[in-house]
């Protein structure tokens, strides 16, 4: 419930009830078959089938204007204007798939597995995908040049190349859908509510499955008994078919987007994990792990249209219209913020001739990217990019005779966000009023109150594009183990207090750098990297008793 003061629709008194009920069935069935021969072989062959449906089912009440603000949402009855919906969802995966496990003396590997899956949301004409995949090891720690050696306790050389597939699409995306509406005349002097099409997803018979092939070189190490160890994974990863929802030109089709196979992209990068027993004593112990990884993507292919914009969900503050900031482009990158360059602004006698009514001092001035002489949608560029250079964790724990410290940080490092709480706190008097350009602060630096509905260009500007770099505590456990060598019908008492969420370094100005990742409750990487008033994450102190008896 939401009243005049504080609600979304302005002055318009807002109140709802909305319900989900989510159900999965899952039928799975798998048979296996293990053998040995002699001492050298082992073998182990499995094959299953499962079956899976999701169905969800929703619906709402909502009114605007009540006459009391102390009823709530107990009495929808009573708003001006009442409205109600409903919905349901249903999709379904098929599976069949096999595993084949090949050991030699426990130093030589190999894996092979098929799959075929077959789901609901594609078209007709590509329900099925096929999946293949191999893996192979060689633990040289086994062989005998380094059997017996007292350093190398494990030595083991990975390699694994494969198929997977991507049906992470909502049900339905493929066919023709219908709607109600209020539009259908069927008399030729009034409208009726009706069902048409709704003229929001073309069908796609042809939309098929995502898929994403690996290739993975990996190397564990262990030394001096385990003291220290860890390993390194390389990867490259190339997806075909990539899955977009294209806007479409609505006067033409009839339908304003529609869900398609557009192109290839390429994920490459590297995984490094080091840990230690830096201190291995009888009262006191001190172990360590770090873990880094780094990931570079780019577009490889675009079929037909290039570049592919990509529309928002929503707007990010009132009267400010929607305008788009993504884009899928033939040599960029998943994740690329697209918009326009500030440079400053105009100052009194100013002139800046790519925008030649922009007369009034302090109105917003953008960059000719391309230098034709005037400012437009041609002068957008990559502004920045929402996917991290690397992540980072780093693990501690600490053991002095039954007392124990954990603690455990994460790092993001060189992502950028766009800021859409910076653009509805910017419209009112938030920490950015003395920096704005006015009649008594003419060296203001940013724009006064045409920031937003200026004729050359938008709010999707790098002024909103912040740095989403940040370390955080993020979990730190003290504990006791409190010895019962003496009480029979105990074996053990552990005392903790834990903190999660402690402290983050960061220079982001937002809520939360981390729940920053996907814009809108979306888990598409296309929309990664947009803070839109994402929910901070909790910073929680929990004081605990373990007993086992």
């Amino acid at each position: 419930y939401q009243p005049a003061p504080y609600s979304r629709g302005g002055d318009t008194v807002l109140g709802s009830i909305d319900a989900l009920s989510t159900t999965s069935y899952l039928i799975e069935g798998t048979i296996a078959y293990n053998t040995t021969f002699g001492e050298d072989h082992s073998f182990n062959v499995l094959a299953g089938a499962s079956t899976q449906e999701f169905d969800n089912f929703n619906y709402g009440l909502s009114g605007q204007n009540f006459p009391t603000d102390k009823t709530l949402y107990y009495n929808l009855g009573s708003a001006e204007n009442q409205f109600i919906y409903s919905g349901k969802q249903t999709s379904k995966i098929v599976s069949f798939f096999s595993r084949f496990n090949y050991g030699y003396k426990d130093k030589l590997l190999f894996t092979a597995t098929i799959r075929g899956d077959g789901a609901s949301q594609f078209g007709d004409n590509n329900k099925w995908g096929y999946f293949p995949s191999a893996s192979a090891a060689w633990r040289l720690s086994q062989e005998d040049f380094l059997k017996e050696s007292n350093t190398v306790t494990d030595l083991k050389l990975r390699v694994s190349y494969g198929l997977t597939g991507n049906n992470n699409i909502s049900p339905y995306t493929s066919l023709a859908r219908v709607g109600s509406s209020d539009t259908y005349s069927y008399d030729g002097t009034g409208t009726l509510i009706g069902l048409g099409p709704d003229g929001v997803f073309a069908p796609n018979p042809d939309l098929q499955w995502e898929t994403t092939s690996m290739l993975n070189v990996g190397l564990d190490f262990a030394f001096w008994n385990n003291r220290v160890y860890g390993s390194i994974d390389a990867y490259k990863s190339d997806t075909d078919d990539l899955i977009i929802s294209k806007p479409l030109s609505s006067a033409s089709t009839g339908n304003q987007f529609i869900i398609d196979n557009v192109g290839s992209m390429t994920n490459k990068g590297l995984e490094v994990v080091l840990g230690a027993k830096i201190v291995d004593g009888s009262d006191f112990k001190w172990d360590a792990n770090i873990n880094l990884s780094t990931n570079e993507n780019e577009v490889t292919q675009l079929d037909g249209d290039n570049p592919i914009t990509i529309s928002v969900a929503r707007q990010p503050y009132g009267e400010v219209g929607e305008d788009v900031f993504r884009q899928i482009i033939e040599g960029g990158r998943i994740g690329d913020f697209f918009g326009y360059r500030f440079r400053g602004v105009l100052q009194e006698g100013e002139v800046y001739a790519p925008q030649p009514n922009s007369v009034e001092p302090g109105t917003a001035l953008y960059e000719d990217i391309n230098n034709d002489g005037i400012i437009n949608s041609e002068d957008r560029s990559v502004i920045g990019n929402a996917n991290p250079d690397f992540i980072l964790g780093f693990n501690n724990h600490f053991e002095y005779k039954g007392v124990y410290l954990d603690m455990f940080w994460q790092g993001v490092f060189g992502n950028d966000i766009f800021n859409f709480k910076a653009i509805a706190f910017d419209r009112l008097v938030g920490v950015n009023a003395a920096k704005r350009y006015s009649d008594f602060n003419t060296s203001g630096t940013l724009p006064g109150t045409n920031w937003f509905d200026g004729e050359y260009g938008s709010y999707v500007n790098d002024v909103f594009i912040e740095d989403g770099t940040y370390l955080r505590l993020k979990n730190v456990s003290l504990g006791y183990n409190i010895k019962t060598d003496n009480i029979s019908w105990i074996k053990n008492i552990n005392i903790f207090l834990q903190g999660q969420n402690l402290f983050t370094i960061t220079d982001y100005t937002g809520f939360d750098p981390e729940v920053s990742f996907n814009y809108s409750g979306t888990q598409s990487s296309v929309n990664r990297g947009v803070d839109d008033f994402g929910y901070p994450n909790y910073r929680t102190y929990t004081l605990g008793v373990k007993a086992n008896f």
